[in-house]
């Protein structure tokens, strides 16, 4: 028996008829370099985020055999990369500023921007954990089928056997290879023992449903 097709409604997908397949985006996992190859090499490519509507081309796609995938990242690395991303520095981005200032005062959040362990410590009071971008991946993907979860981490590997699976093996020469550190730094290097904790407390499930731990450097 198989599951029943999730519903549409709040998914970010992208599709292809022609190609029959469904990727349920994960943000920070390479997101934007997939899509770039994909909306460049394919005519019918179709890139919905969760504020589309019901889109029946998905639901017909879902219902009748096609190949769905995803890709996870380490949540431990993928929190350095979205608060690098969204919110550190001068350029923080205001929208996420926001959310991490909930019950935060003005200098805690003007703190977090340079400095991580702080930024994590006021992430159990803020709204952020419900972006996107910062909500764990196993409750994006909750309910969803899929033939293939890749792994961030061996990113270039993972999508030729995703395109290979689509007949799209041609493309895989055109993969960019992910770097996974940040000004010479390893993920690790961002943590202490408590930032380290709430991650492997807070995204638990993805640590569990993916097998992945913290890793370190020599």
């Amino acid at each position: 028996m198989t599951s029943p097709a999730p519903e549409p409604g709040g998914l970010n997908v992208s599709i292809s008829r022609d190609y029959n397949f469904v990727w349920f985006r994960v943000a920070k996992t390479g997101t934007r370099s997939l899509h770039r190859l994909l909306e460049a090499e394919i005519d019918d490519y179709r890139y919905w985020t969760r504020w589309d509507p019901l889109y029946l081309e998905l639901t017909d796609l879902l219902e009748n055999g096609c190949f769905r995938f995803s890709i996870v990242r380490n949540p431990w690395d993928r929190l350095v990369s979205a608060w690098r991303n969204k919110i550190a520095g001068s350029d923080g981005k205001a929208r996420f500023l926001k959310m991490l200032s909930d019950t935060a005062s003005e200098n805690e959040v003007e703190a977090a921007k340079s400095d991580f362990v702080e930024f994590v410590r006021l992430l159990p009071d803020s709204s952020l954990l419900r972006n996107i971008h910062f909500r764990p991946q196993a409750e994006i993907l909750s309910g969803i089928e899929l033939d293939f979860v890749g792994r961030f981490e061996c990113y270039g590997d993972e999508i030729a056997h995703v395109l290979n699976e689509v007949g799209l093996g041609r493309l895989a020469s055109a993969i960019p290879h992910r770097n996974l550190t940040y000004e010479g730094l390893h993920y690790s290097e961002y943590y202490n023992h408590e930032s380290r904790d709430f991650v492997g407390d807070r995204f638990q499930a993805d640590i569990a449903r993916w097998d992945y731990s913290f890793e370190t450097v020599n």
